[in-house]
């Protein structure tokens, strides 16, 4: 019988390390952002009912991963019988679960820091951008996988106009645009940036919010003025190869980099 218990035992915690390194766990987590009540209402339930197995399991790194859980849990309750979870805490959550299973991660630090401020998180806030982008990095040689990870999780978290209002209300795109001349800013994390841009422009009053707001097309005109390297073609043909062609022939033809319009970003 003692054979037959931690057989069980070691069968649950299997299981749980498969729906965490699987990315099972953050999948389920995004869908506390989704439209449908009923979606959420069974994404809360399901977190839960894992992070009690969790909690019992012997996973290594368990206690981590069941506090972040049951926090964005929390959340989640005081809006998800109104309205989603603003898709970027959700984002924030499942970007932060393989980083609790790795304590080696650079940005295990930060996020157990952020864990231990309370049961509940701001759902109107960007977690940890301004610990990324303002403070130093919690290893000296972390800054660039830190910023890395924020602009994963913030791509991830942009989908709606809510998102997109959020976004503006916490200035994220002023603090990302201020990054980009940074003299030693790796290419792939410019590439997340214009990832960004274009990803505001496919929701709805997106590009007015860039134009009126943050002044994008008079950013991308000083781009290419300061001559950062690549044309006004080019850096917005580097952030599309992996979208859709069709849409890049509309407006990638023809275009004077000397007069950019507000059709530009009508991606």
């Amino acid at each position: 019988m003692l054979e037959d218990t931690d057989t069980r035992a070691a069968d649950s915690s299997s299981l749980v390390k498969w729906v965490i390194e699987g990315g099972h766990a953050a999948a389920l987590v995004m869908l506390l952002s989704s439209e449908l009540l009923s979606v959420r209402k069974e994404a809360v339930t399901n977190i839960s009912k894992f992070a009690a197995k969790l909690k019992d399991s012997a996973f290594e790194e368990k206690d981590q991963v069941w506090l972040l859980l049951s926090e964005v849990v929390e959340t989640a309750k005081k809006c998800t019988d109104q309205e989603p979870l603003p898709t970027v805490i959700s984002a924030f959550a499942s970007h932060a679960i393989p980083v609790l299973s790795d304590p080696l991660h650079r940005l295990y630090p930060k996020i157990n820091n952020f864990l231990s401020q309370g049961p509940m998180w701001e759902a109107d806030k960007i977690p940890l951008m301004y610990k990324i982008l303002d403070e130093p990095p919690s290893f000296d040689d972390a800054y660039y996988q830190e910023t890395n990870w924020l602009l994963t999780y913030l791509l991830a978290g942009l989908r709606s106009p809510a998102d997109m209002a959020i976004y503006r209300k916490r200035r994220a795109f002023e603090k990302l645009l201020s990054i980009w001349n940074n003299a030693y800013l790796a290419p792939g994390v410019r590439d997340k940036i214009l990832r960004l841009l274009f990803r505001a422009t496919t929701i709805e009053g997106g590009s007015t919010t860039l134009i009126t707001r943050f002044s994008a097309m008079t950013w991308i005109e000083a781009q290419v003025a300061l001559g950062t390297g690549m044309s006004l073609k080019a850096l917005m043909e580097r952030i599309l190869e992996s979208s859709d062609k069709q849409r890049v022939r509309k407006w990638s033809k023809g275009v004077n980099v000397g007069v950019v319009k507000a059709d530009i970003m009508k991606f």
